[in-house]
């Protein structure tokens, strides 16, 4: 016998279902089923793939050969999980994988909002040419406030970074107050499984901004007619991390977490010290630590431009796969 894959929905990529017709045999209900029609159609089911629809404990109860609800999506709330576990029914999402869309679409509001987009294309489409009106508001200088740093939040932030804007972010997970992402460190990065359940997460490094400090960028000496500064802050010198996977994350099936640090640099620019400023624990601290140790960077050089030992601005390791 076959297994039975119940679609909740047309919705779903077409791709799906050639990919399963092979070897199962494949139920596509229309959007948004009602609870009787789903509980009729996944009476025999293995498997549920779920994107616009609710499976409820009726639905579940009435699926004696269920397995697994796949949810199309990164939320749960349209599955009873309490009916699930008793079942033994296994859930799954598609994690973050439209964290980048969602960000970008946030991000592509913000410049609708700030440049007044939506009212420049309605007077253009009534034959309108008002520039006064449209002048809006530049990005470059201002704040940005994340609340929450989660991957959406994370591409958002960065997003803010790249168009100038003052970035302050805050999550409870990840730091007890706002985290300023001016001037620091991003290592972000995917990890790959291999063979054994060994996995590695390579990062991009990203430099730290030069300080607006008049006194260490020169700007001063400059308009006093003196040489100006060659002082700069410790930047990253390598593109990429890799660092092991923790093996209590895989133990504990975590996917993703962020550690922040700050590395003491020798005039070398070997990494002396390194101090986890915020550790979310299952062994992300230590492996991002063990990282920080074996990395090489750029020393930070006095304001004859001689390399020196200094403190580095804090480093964000992203950790994900």
């Amino acid at each position: 016998m076959r297994p039975i894959v119940v679609f909740t929905d047309g919705s779903i990529r077409r791709e799906a279902v050639e990919l399963l017709a092979p070897s199962c045999d494949v139920r596509v209900l229309e959007a948004y089923p009602t609870e009787d029609a789903l509980t009729a159609a996944c009476r025999d089911a293995h498997a549920i793939l779920a994107r616009l629809g609710t499976v409820t404990r009726r639905v579940i109860s009435a699926a004696p050969q269920l397995r697994i609800i796949a949810r199309h999506g990164v939320g749960v709330d349209a599955v009873d999980l309490a009916a699930a576990t008793e079942r033994g029914v296994v859930v799954t999402t598609t994690g973050s994988v439209n964290a980048a869309a969602v960000a970008e679409y946030s991000f592509a509001l913000l410049l609708a909002l700030a440049r007044k987009i939506v009212r420049a294309d309605g007077g253009m489409r009534d034959g309108a040419w008002s520039r006064d009106a449209l002048v809006g508001t530049e990005l470059d200088g201002c704040t940005l406030g994340v609340i929450g740093l989660g991957a959406i939040g994370r591409r958002v932030a960065r997003a803010g970074h790249g168009f100038g804007m003052r970035v302050l972010a805050h999550d409870p997970a990840v730091a007890n107050d706002p985290v300023d992402f001016t001037g620091g460190a991003f290592v972000v990065g995917g990890a790959a499984t291999f063979p054994g359940g060994v996995t590695s997460a390579q990062g991009k490094g990203v430099r730290p901004g030069t300080t607006t400090d008049p006194s260490a960028t020169g700007a001063g000496d400059a308009g006093r007619g003196r040489a100006p500064s060659r002082a700069r802050p410790v930047s990253l010198d390598q593109a990429a991390w890799s660092c092991p996977w923790p093996a209590e994350a895989d133990a504990e099936q975590v996917n993703e977490k962020t550690v922040v640090l700050r590395v003491r640099v020798k005039a070398d620019g070997r990494a002396e010290a390194v101090d986890v400023l915020s550790d979310p624990g299952f062994g992300f601290g230590a492996a991002a630590r063990a990282c920080a140790l074996i990395t090489r960077f750029e020393p930070a050089r006095d304001a004859g431009g001689q390399p020196i030992a200094a403190l580095s601005a804090p480093i964000r390791v992203h950790f994900s796969r």
